[in-house]
């Protein structure tokens, strides 16, 4: 999948949760379903393992594999405000 395609269906995602958004529908029913395509189409386009695909580390975190709770990856930006900002936007496109 081109880079076009998946930009323009992440707008159509980040269109239909502003609807929802505007029609009352409080965050924690539609959060979940704007981070997946944000996550599987943006950020993990080409698929492979989250540890994979981390490109920063911690000291801490060198000679540790991911599972058993011992690595936690997190956002450079928290995909709240991602969030936020995207619902924000007026006129959304690719």
């Amino acid at each position: 999948m081109n880079e076009t395609l998946r930009l323009e269906l992440i707008v159509a995602a980040v269109r239909h949760f502003q609807r929802v958004k505007g029609m009352g529908m409080p965050p924690c029913c539609y959060s979940k379903a704007l981070r997946e395509p944000v996550y599987f189409l943006w950020t993990r386009p080409r698929g492979g393992h989250k540890d994979k695909l981390a490109r920063y580390r911690s000291q801490g975190s060198v000679g540790h594999k991911y599972g058993g709770g011992q690595l936690v990856f997190d956002h450079a930006i928290p995909f709240n405000r991602l969030q936020f900002e995207l619902l924000q936007l007026g006129d959304v496109t690719p």
